[in-house]
């Protein structure tokens, strides 16, 4: 703020918050810090007219600020005892962490466009995209779980809207933030793959989320389709680069080889209680790779190599699974030399 930043941290804070090159970062940081404290703030004081009633003046004011900037910094950690478990029958507070989440989820280059749409008339076509595939995941997560917990029974003692409230927040909080509105030991199968499956997701680049993020699934699902029916990457009139390409499925496989690995060595060093199967170890390898934080019991039992395990898994999916594997290597520079292409039987 008070000096002008050099190249260096205009490129980490560029890639950090997906910026171009053409953005005045010292604004759009500024920008960003107001943004957030605004709806932090706002969110607070929506959560105080249920915490402070609850716990005092002092201790309701406290509490309200914990969650609202918890909620939107998608970190989870509560001081409640048992997360939201207590609050199922108060969609008041549900919709409104889950408010908090999705504020926070979105990315600030979105909230940049909708804040500024009345006087642009205008909203990037990255902004479409995200809110486009993020919008379809919470719906069609909302429908998913209002499915499979209506046939288990899991909230069938609280209202329609109650019950409503649940399900819409099952299919939110996967994305990165961790707060938990039932213990998910007692959801059923279906819940708990579609849960896994959304915290690989994640939430949007830029945002406060961790994940593969939504706009590397929207890459990876379109190429599939349009491989399948024109061959070829085209969406709003724009053809998506071969370098984008890449990094989406480098970042999908090398995601699911890292899960895969961490899950392998779990099941060697880790006990599964009797009457949970490998949705015991899946679910919290998918938890740490996507910064959630839900579980389904293991982590206070966890063993010295399981706890390494999902440190590492932590590490990996706040840093990113890209940046994290380029560490690693050791070259500089991409050889000159090509090789002829050669065919080679796949599928």
């Amino acid at each position: 703020f008070k000096h002008r930043p050099n190249l260096k941290q205009r490129r980490a804070v560029s890639e950090s918050l997906s910026l171009s090159g053409g953005d005045k970062v010292q604004t759009k940081v500024w920008s960003i810090v107001r943004f957030a404290l605004t709806v932090q703030l706002i969110g607070a004081i929506l959560l105080s007219f249920v915490f402070i009633p609850e716990f005092g003046l002092g201790q309701g004011i406290y509490f309200s600020f914990f969650h609202s900037i918890s909620a939107f910094c998608n970190a989870g950690f509560d001081l409640l005892g048992n997360s939201l478990i207590n609050y199922q029958d108060q969609p008041f507070v549900l919709i409104v962490i889950a408010g908090l989440i999705m504020a926070g989820g979105l990315g600030f280059i979105v909230w940049e466009d909708i804040i500024n749409y009345r006087k642009t008339r205008k909203i990037r076509k990255y902004s479409k995209i995200v809110l486009t595939a993020t919008i379809s995941l919470w719906i069609l997560g909302t429908i998913f779980f209002g499915i499979a917990e209506t046939k288990n029974g899991t909230f069938s003692h609280l209202s329609l809207f109650e019950q409503l409230a649940n399900f819409f927040f099952l299919s939110v909080t996967p994305r990165t933030a961790g707060y938990a509105n039932i213990d998910y030991a007692n959801l059923s199968l279906v819940s708990i793959f579609m849960t896994i499956v959304l915290m690989f997701i994640g939430a949007s680049s830029g945002s406060t989320g961790g994940g593969i993020k939504v706009t590397t699934l929207f890459v990876i699902v379109l190429v599939i389709y349009r491989s399948m029916n024109y061959n070829h990457s085209n969406i709003m009139n724009r053809k998506i680069s071969q370098d984008t390409v890449r990094r989406s499925f480098f970042i999908f496989s090398s995601g699911i080889l890292i899960a895969t690995t961490a899950t392998f060595i779990l099941l060697m060093t880790e006990t599964i209680p009797e009457g949970f199967g490998i949705e015991y170890l899946l679910i919290e390898v998918f938890s740490c790779l996507g910064t959630v934080g839900l579980s389904m019991g293991l982590t206070p039992s966890l063993t010295f190599i399981g706890k390494i395990i999902l440190i590492m898994l932590m590490l990996i999916g706040r840093v990113g699974v890209m940046t994290f594997l380029w560490s690693l290597t050791t070259r500089t520079h991409e050889t000159s030399i090509n090789y002829p292409e050669m065919s080679l039987l796949v599928g």
